[in-house]
């Protein structure tokens, strides 16, 4: 919810006061917030959705991610990509852009509505 954003958002700016490191709160965030609480299961994708489109989707509530992968089995024998699995991850930053993002669903990626839930 946007309180929970809220609370989240004050967290992080309690922190980096205390801390003294202002402007650093990515990487400091990474090492403070496990990463499952960071972490989304896609799924739903369409065969088209690649990581790129993907990353391209979540990224659009500012903010950098940590990791990002649309699943697809082994490549084909002939050097080709593999069968798209109709899954993927995505880590954010920090927890609470992970929030702002749930508080945004549904999520249509590559004109298919997909299924967010953590990881």
């Amino acid at each position: 919810t946007n309180e929970t954003v809220n609370k989240l958002n004050d967290d992080i700016s309690k922190l980096n006061l205390k801390n003294g490191e202002i402007g650093e709160e990515d990487e400091k965030w990474e090492e403070l917030e496990p990463e499952s609480e960071r972490k989304l299961f896609i799924g739903g994708l369409s065969a088209q959705t690649d990581t790129e489109s993907l990353r391209q989707y979540y990224e659009q509530w500012g903010g950098d991610l940590v990791d990002c992968i649309a699943m697809r089995d082994r490549s084909e024998p002939g050097g080709g990509p593999g069968r798209a699995r109709g899954f993927g991850f995505v880590t954010f930053r920090s927890r609470a852009m992970l929030e702002t993002v749930m508080c945004h669903r549904p999520h249509i990626v590559d004109g298919r509505q997909v299924d967010a839930k953590r990881a």
